[in-house]
């Protein structure tokens, strides 16, 4: 576990890429996203709960052979066990793909949803070391402007019943997506943040 606990020393802004997961259609589920070519992105993780392994739940980077990055609020609550993976495989091939069982994750000591979401990472254990090849760290935060790689798959859609006794269904995600952005300054995330919370709130469109 120590070496969990040294990994979560490095920022997480020194990736040479940021995986997030995405809410959106497909060839939308990033913002301003398209269609990824996966075969350059293998270091790309599918995370879900040990106790439903075909349901996606969020995307994380293979950063060492048995050690994923992913964002803290994705094991919020998940026993330390409880997470299997699907490593370098993209949606149409996820039903095929062994499921990795994991041993533990760990969160930065500064985690904390309530106050706000500077330490929003976590990195997962694999039970066992991957083949895929996994994606180098940098060695300093990249600058304000620096252009950057996001990519992610979009969650599932829940559609109403289409009666009061049956319940909803939920679409598959969509292949992988990618955009590419420059680094905002903290103020600046914060702004876009809160503009879109405040416009959520105003049209009624799901939780803030």
């Amino acid at each position: 576990m120590a070496r969990l606990a040294r990994l979560l020393v490095v920022p997480f802004l020194v990736l040479t890429a940021l995986v997030v997961p995405a809410t959106a259609p497909p060839a939308q589920a990033i913002h301003r996203g398209s269609n990824a070519d996966f075969g350059s992105y293998r270091f790309m993780v599918s995370l879900r709960l040990a106790q439903t392994p075909d349901k996606h739940r969020c995307g994380g980077t293979l950063i060492a052979p048995d050690i994923v990055l992913t964002a803290g609020h994705c094991v919020v609550g998940v026993p330390q066990d409880g997470l299997v993976a699907v490593v370098g495989a993209d949606v149409p091939d996820w039903p095929s793909t062994p499921r990795v069982a994991s041993l533990a994750y760990r969160t930065p000591p500064g985690f904390d949803l309530r106050r706000d979401n500077r330490h929003d990472i976590a990195i997962v254990k694999l039970a066992a070391p991957q083949q895929t090849p996994g994606i180098t760290l940098a060695r300093s935060e990249p600058r304000v402007g620096t252009k950057v790689v996001t990519l992610g798959w979009a969650a599932p859609t829940l559609h109403p019943p289409a009666s009061s006794t049956r319940p909803g269904s939920r679409s598959p995600p969509s292949p992988c997506c990618e955009t590419r952005r420059a680094v905002q300054t903290c103020s600046g995330c914060r702004r876009c943040s809160t503009a879109r919370r405040s416009a959520r709130k105003a049209f009624g469109r799901g939780r803030p």
